[in-house]
C-alpha cells in the first residue's frame, strides 16, 4: 500500500527533472545569463583605440562585461542547443544601433590561445552573426585576426541578436548604467549560434561538458580586431602574449553549459530522495 503515495509523489518530480530548462530569450534581463569571470576587473574604460565609445568594452568588479548562456535543448545530446554571448558596450552613437564588429574568442584546449571566433559583423551590407576561423595562431592581439573567407554566417534576426540599453530592467541590481562615465548609458550587445555548427567547426573537439576559457574585442572592420579588447587596458593589435603576467585577455576557465541546466536537475534529485524519504516515514507509521 506504501508503493501508491510513494509513485504519486515521484511522478511530477520526474517530470521536473526530465524537463528541458527554458530557453531565454536573447534580450532577457541580466540575472538570466551568466557572467564571465576574470582574475582581475574585466575591462578597463575608454580604452578603446579609436575614441568610438559604442566600441568600449566596459566592466566593472560589480557589473560584468561579458556573460555567456548555453540552452541544451533539453536532449541526451552533448553537442546540439544555442550558445549565446552577451557584451557590455560603452555607449549607442549616432545614428542609432551597433555599427562596429565584435567577437568573442573560445579557446577550447585552454593553452591561452583563440582556436575560433563568434562574430557579430554590422560593417558590412547585411549585417551578421558568424562563426569564424582566426587568422594567426590567436596567441597575441596582433594574432587574432578574422577570417571572413570561412566559417557559418546567420542573418541577424530577433532570436539570435539584441542590442538593448543599460537600465533596471535589462540590468536588475546593477547600480550603474554609465560605468565609464562619459554621460552616455552602457549598451548590451547580445548574440547566438548553433552550437552544433560551433562543434563541426572545431572538428569535434568541444562538447558541452567541456572546459574553456573566453576573449572578447571590437573592432571596426569585419578581419582585424583594432578597437578594444576586455582585459588589457589597450592592447589592440599588440604582439603581447596572452599568457603575458598583468596583461589580461582570457577569461577564468568555466564549462559551457548554463549552470541553471545542473541546478535544476540537482533540485530535482533533492525533491526526489525527499520524498522517498516522507513516503518510508508514513510506511512506517
Amino acid at each position: 500500500m506504501a508503493a501508491r503515495p510513494l509513485l504519486s509523489m515521484l511522478l511530477p518530480l520526474s517530470l521536473l527533472v526530465a524537463a528541458p530548462v527554458a530557453a531565454i530569450p536573447i534580450d532577457a534581463p541580466a540575472d538570466q545569463w551568466h557572467v564571465v569571470d576574470y582574475t582581475a576587473a574585466p575591462d578597463w574604460a575608454d580604452d578603446q583605440a579609436t575614441g568610438a565609445n559604442e566600441a568600449d568594452i566596459v566592466g566593472d568588479g560589480a557589473h560584468a562585461a561579458l556573460y555567456t548562456f548555453f540552452d541544451d535543448l533539453g536532449t541526451p545530446s552533448l553537442t546540439d542547443g544555442t550558445l549565446g554571448f552577451r557584451l557590455r558596450l560603452g555607449s549607442d552613437d549616432n545614428p542609432g544601433g551597433f555599427k562596429h564588429v565584435a567577437v568573442v574568442g573560445i579557446d577550447i584546449d585552454l593553452n591561452a590561445t583563440a582556436d575560433i571566433l563568434i562574430v557579430v559583423d554590422n560593417k558590412g551590407g547585411t549585417p551578421e552573426v558568424a562563426i569564424r576561423p582566426v587568422i594567426g595562431d590567436g596567441s597575441s592581439p596582433a594574432q587574432t585576426a578574422i577570417d571572413t573567407s570561412g566559417g557559418v554566417v546567420y542573418t541577424q534576426t530577433a532570436a539570435n541578436y539584441a542590442w538593448q540599453a543599460v537600465s533596471v530592467l535589462s540590468d536588475p541590481g546593477g547600480t550603474n548604467t554609465d560605468i565609464d562615465g562619459d554621460g552616455k548609458t552602457d549598451y548590451f550587445l547580445s548574440f547566438s549560434v548553433n552550437f552544433a555548427d560551433l562543434v563541426a567547426q572545431l572538428g569535434g573537439a568541444i562538447d558541452q561538458t567541456s572546459t574553456v576559457a573566453y576573449l572578447a574585442g571590437t573592432s571596426t572592420n569585419s578581419n582585424s580586431v583594432n578597437q578594444d579588447w576586455a582585459g588589457p587596458n589597450g592592447g589592440a593589435g599588440s604582439t603581447t602574449l596572452w599568457t603575458t603576467p598583468g596583461f589580461g585577455g582570457f577569461s577564468n576557465q568555466m564549462t559551457v553549459p548554463e549552470p541553471a541546466t545542473a541546478a535544476m536537475l540537482a533540485l530535482g534529485l533533492l525533491g526526489l530522495g525527499l520524498a522517498a524519504r516522507r513516503s518510508r516515514r508514513r510506511a512506517q507509521i
